[in-house]
């Protein structure tokens, strides 16, 4: 029987290498998940409201600079998060011209590279897990499915030019394959020549991760764990290999060679250093960890903020700009969740199991889980402790409010693995039994993270309770992703790409734009909310710049000011007909034009424009225009 199963299996091989290259490109469940992705994601835009946040429509404003000539190296005010997705978005621009539409598709493309590192971050796990067959492919395709049609929090999540937060998660995923592709050659003993690359490459990803974004710091502590856990378990048990730990010991040494590769990765941080004579990135990676000034009370807070509203968000999706979201109402709980969460559980329970039970669905689980199950305990750990999150989030409520879920965001990144290794492995040690007894099922099993001998196929023929067992996985996976689908189509258009950061933002910034070009009003002061969005859908041609306070490009700021005229534009509650603002106009004696434009419900954007120029230093007038603009929103 092994004979004819070595031959069938050489006759496969045989038929794939004789098909031509674009059949089994077609063929592939990638392709097909990737077809999925980019439907789900056109759709989500299709969709939605034309709605661009003030922070996303500033990183396409660095990107219309870029095409003005400009070379920025960091996201303007913030010398810790690379440009690199404002160059990606200024080539779009190029092609397409600037627009809400564009930058989408724009970071929607960015965005499918999540999918294909799934693809090949879950090939790397299934082999450290000895998978072959169809059981690996069942592994490998739901994973890539699952993150090609995420939890609707994460799509947006992913789909926000936030000016590199989509590049770091992609970063992640790559680090992560990197540093597993690196153990399992090393294991193998690939040679120091590919050694040494493959370190030089990791250093480089880590040195390219940092200058985009320190939010990549995730992966590196696994990526450092894993290395180091497989170093020393070579030290305890080496190889039959002759002198097989003075080996292990002299092929450590390569890792230095990712020290230079990191220092290309961060070349655009180190040119900015010598630019500016400033270390302020570096400084800001060094001190934005863990807090030296939290109280543990506080952590418990964060903690508590992270397990009851945070971290269900993300696994379950939920979007938090939803109407009925509102205080006492949180509606984080989603079938999405319940599933993700049950998955996570035996997850977590195979892996401590694993070391006293030796049966094959559980250790093969651990291999499949460990790296995702301690990913997600770094970020709950470093969440809980950050001094900027503590900063952000002033209150524990969960409400509408999500000030830094996007720090736990790469949480979606591992999910699918857990569901896929859970769904699989179910499938395949529940559903059915094994004809045979193989290495990896004896009793006294242990599978050592070298040894590749140790594989399970899926030889199998059916078990008695195979049929309902299958029928339950595959209603899992129905009802998973219907649920997932539904909560797309039911989402309010409104709300899907609103910022809870100023709840009353405009859905659409075209009428405003259209009353200012035909008024001949290109010069403005406003909230950020109001401002940014404006200057990007017009390309600049209407100039709107926050107060000195809040503004982040001070070249526009100054044409605002050094204008012989400009507006103001604020946020005002439909029901207020005279704001204090114009009042005070009133009361000065001056003419100007007014118009209002709906934000949302019960809110509307009011556009002031003075006769004649009214300084934002002036005393009669400063106090006014800074309360009437920053607490707008």
């Amino acid at each position: 029987m092994l004979s004819v199963a070595q031959h069938d299996l050489q006759q496969t091989n045989h038929e794939l290498v004789a098909r031509p290259v674009w059949l089994r490109v077609l063929r592939s469940p990638l392709l097909l998940c990737l077809f999925i992705g980019i439907a789900v994601r056109i759709f989500l835009i299709v969709h939605s409201s034309p709605t661009i946040p003030g922070d996303e429509a500033l990183t396409g404003i660095q990107a219309e600079n870029i095409l003005r000539g400009l070379h920025p190296i960091y996201y303007y005010n913030q010398p810790y998060m690379g440009s690199l997705e404002a160059y990606i978005l200024a080539v779009f621009f190029a092609i397409a011209g600037p627009s809400v539409t564009v930058l989408r598709v724009a970071i929607m493309c960015i965005s499918l590279l999540m999918i294909v590192l799934t693809w090949f971050l879950g090939s790397a796990l299934a082999d450290q897990a000895h998978l072959k067959g169809s059981i690996k492919r069942l592994f490998v395709f739901i994973a890539t499915l699952v993150s090609a049609f995420p939890p609707l929090y994460d799509t947006v999540l992913e789909m926000r030019a936030w000016g590199g937060y989509i590049e770091a998660m992609i970063i992640m995923l790559w680090i992560l394959l990197c540093a597993l592709r690196l153990t399992q050659r090393w294991q193998t003993g690939a040679s120091h020549r590919e050694l040494a690359l493959r370190w030089l490459g990791l250093g480089f990803v880590v040195g390219l991760g940092f200058w985009i974004d320190p939010l990549v710091v995730y992966a590196v502590a696994i990526a450092v764990l894993w290395l180091v856990g497989t170093f020393i378990a070579g030290l305890i048990h080496p190889s039959q290999c002759p002198n097989a730990r003075q080996t292990l010991l002299a092929e450590a040494l390569f890792a230095l060679v990712a020290i230079p590769g990191a220092l290309v990765g961060f070349m655009p941080g180190i040119i900015y250093c010598i630019k500016n004579q400033s270390l302020t990135n570096i400084k800001f990676m060094l001190n934005s960890g863990l807090s030296h000034a939290s109280t543990f009370p506080k952590k418990l807070q964060m903690l508590s903020l992270y397990a009851r509203c945070t971290a269900p968000r993300v696994i379950g999706g939920a979007l938090p700009t939803e109407p009925y979201v509102r205080l006492g109402h949180s509606a984080v709980v989603t079938p999405g969740l319940v599933i993700s969460g049950v998955a996570i559980a035996l997850a977590i329970i195979a892996i401590g199991l694993s070391f006293f039970w030796h049966h094959p669905a559980v250790v093969r689980t651990r291999q499949l889980t460990l790296i995702p199950i301690v990913f997600m305990i770094v970020i709950t750990v470093v969440f809980c402790n950050s001094s900027v999150v503590a900063v952000e989030n002033r209150t524990t409520t969960c409400t509408q409010l999500d000030a830094s879920g996007r720090y736990a965001a790469p949480l979606s990144i591992v999910l699918p693995f857990i569901l896929a290794a859970i769904i699989a492995l179910c499938w395949q040690f529940l559903a059915v039994r094994t004809n045979q007894q193989t290495p990896s099922q004896n009793t006294q099993e242990s599978i050592p993270s070298g040894t590749l001998s140790n594989t399970y196929s899926g030889n199998h023929s059916n078990s008695l309770l195979g049929r309902p067992i299958k029928i339950v996985l595959l209603l899992v996976l129905i009802a998973y992703f219907a649920t997932q689908a539904y909560a797309y189509a039911a989402s309010y258009p409104e709300a899907v790409f609103k910022s809870t950061g100023c709840l009353q933002m405009v859905r659409d910034e075209t009428a405003i734009d259209q009353y200012m070009q035909q008024n001949n009003i290109h010069y403005a002061f406003g909230n950020s909310w109001i401002a940014d969005p404006i200057t990007f859908t017009t390309n600049a041609s209407i100039l709107v710049s926050p107060l000195p306070a809040a503004e982040r490009i001070k070249v526009n700021e100054q044409k605002v000011e050094n204008a012989n005229r400009y507006a103001f534009l604020f946020f005002v509650t439909s029901s207020v007909t005279k704001p204090p603002f114009v009042a005070l106009l009133d009361k000065e004696h001056y003419t100007y034009s007014i118009a209002r434009f709906q934000s949302q419900p019960g809110w509307d954007v009011m556009i002031v424009y003075p006769d004649r120029k009214i300084s934002i230093h002036d005393k009669t007038f400063s106090g006014m225009i800074n309360m009437t603009i920053f607490k707008s929103c």
